[in-house]
């Protein structure tokens, strides 16, 4: 029984209260960790474009939902052994521990914005997302180090028009 009540307490802990994903504390931890066991892998930031209007139109219940709709997609389309984290409002974070090649990482980008902008089709609102891609090891061998590099890119994404991904 204490074990039980032990793990309940550790996923709380480390998932964000809205989503179910990790929240940005748990997916560092992670991260760090799957960068020292592989030494390699590629982070993907995640940002959900125009997510204040939509808030500040529809209102907090809407964005959350959005926000929800947004972190089953990542669920769905990525392995249980990728690390996938809600790091802020409406950002992400996707650590692909086992791709290494700028290839892998434009389809999977390609594909993630497809995917979340396939969302405007089933809702009414429009959704779509802005994303940076750094690399491990040759742009970071920690977590902060590459969020700093896909972050800037994810912002290089949002100036070139939003619903886009830069990986250099």
């Amino acid at each position: 029984m204490l074990k039980d009540e032990n793990t309940r307490l550790r996923v709380l802990a480390e998932h964000d209260w809205l989503t179910g994903l990790y929240n940005r504390r748990a997916a560092e931890a992670h991260v760090d960790e799957a960068l020292l066991k592989n030494g390699g892998g590629m982070l993907l930031v995640l940002d959900i474009d125009h997510f204040k209007q939509v808030n500040d139109r529809y209102g907090h219940l809407i964005g959350d939902a959005l926000l929800c709709e947004a972190a089953r997609t990542l669920r769905d389309i990525f392995f249980p052994r990728d690390i996938v984290g809600r790091v802020g409002g409406d950002e992400f974070v996707v650590f692909l521990p086992e791709l290494h090649s700028r290839d892998q990482a434009v389809y999977c980008a390609r594909r993630l914005c497809e995917c979340i902008e396939r969302l405007s089709e089933e809702g009414k609102y429009a959704m779509s997302c802005s994303i940076g891609v750094a690399f491990a090891p040759e742009e970071g061998t920690d977590y902060n180090t590459l969020a700093h590099v896909a972050d800037l890119r994810a912002y290089a994404a949002k100036a070139q028009g939003k619903n886009r991904y830069v990986a250099d």
